[in-house]
């Protein structure tokens, strides 16, 4: 990893050996044996933490790499994200549950309890308001950091949610899956905003603060898509549109610029689709979608689907749901 100051390194081996390394010169600054799994550094550069690969993690000082706090789940933690001003420490586990931990006394502060099945994945603003989490029960939750409530439970993939990113501002969060989609969402309004199909299971994604340019990290294909995701802000968004994007190659094709996909609203479809190989997109837009009835019964009332951000009040328009580039 690379500290924020960009002058150092941390690295870890299957060993259990860390090292932090000068970036300029590649000197060794310290070596250190310890727990070498979901190895992260905290924002200001003060703590690192670390793993073995079950239900307990290490914070650390990272100049000198002496042992601040054990935190634990009951079960594998599964994954990590500190906040931004290194507050706060946010773990999932296999035990469905997320933990708050204050990172420099690693105290528990909160329990965060609503998953069905293990927390893959964790993001958080950097606002501290809101944390949103993933998991094997194919929803996101998002949840009020201050006070631990679930405040939008946001439903539409069709397989285990592998990786979620925040906006710094918070406004947007983005989630890929095993079902093959790249989805965004509102976080004010709980609904989708674009689904991306990439035909292949989802692993991780990698994206800008404000998400225009989103780097995915799919299971086969010889291929790492790179979106470039022009979008409105979170609160003028009205339409939802969806991509479909063809990873296969095409050798009939010579280009090699960009491909754009126009994201407006387009007039009203009689249930009509285009479908074009490779390179080109195909790409199909539909505004205020329903859910069916059954859907919603299947969400627990402790939650909030985001299906209800659909009749929220006051919502303001949007005419253009923003621009996609496959770099």
């Amino acid at each position: 990893m690379i500290a924020t100051d960009n002058q150092r390194i941390l690295s870890a081996d299957v060993g259990n050996r860390l090292k932090l390394w000068e970036a300029e010169s590649s000197q060794v600054l310290m070596s250190y044996v310890g727990p070498s799994e979901l190895v992260t550094l905290t924002p200001d550069n003060q703590f690192a933490i670390s793993g073995d690969g079950n239900e307990l993690m290490k914070i650390w000082f990272l100049d000198n790499g002496e042992s601040v706090k054990t935190i634990n789940h009951l079960e594998k933690i599964t994954c990590i994200t500190i906040t931004k001003d290194t507050q706060f420490t946010i773990t999932g586990s296999e035990d469905m549950s997320l933990k708050i931990w204050e990172t420099k006394s690693g105290k528990l502060t909160q329990i965060l309890a609503g998953h069905d099945e293990m927390v893959t994945c964790v993001a958080v603003a950097n606002h501290n308001r809101h944390v949103v989490s993933g998991s094997s029960d194919k929803l996101l939750i998002v949840w009020n950091l201050s006070t631990g409530e679930t405040e939008k439970t946001l439903e539409g993939h069709q397989d285990i949610v592998t990786s979620v990113k925040m906006t710094s501002d918070g406004t947007l969060a983005v989630s890929g899956s095993r079902d093959g989609t790249l989805r965004v969402w509102s976080i004010q309004h709980g609904v989708m905003v674009t689904a991306f199909y990439l035909h292949v299971p989802v692993l991780e994604l990698k994206m800008t603060f404000n998400a225009e340019h989103i780097l995915v990290r799919v299971e086969e294909g010889g291929c790492a898509p790179l979106l470039c995701l022009h979008n409105s802000t979170a609160a003028e968004i009205e339409s939802q549109s969806q991509v479909n994007i063809d990873l296969k190659d095409d050798s009939s094709s010579s280009t090699t610029s960009p491909i754009t996909v126009p994201m407006n609203k387009p007039p009203p479809l009689e249930k009509k689709s285009s479908s074009i190989r490779m390179p080109k997109i195909t790409r199909k837009s539909t505004s205020s979608v329903n859910e069916p009835s059954d859907k919603k019964k299947h969400s627990k009332n402790r939650h909030q689907s985001y299906s209800d951000g659909n009749s929220s009040p006051g919502k303001a328009k949007n005419k253009r749901s923003g621009v996609c580039k496959i770099l």
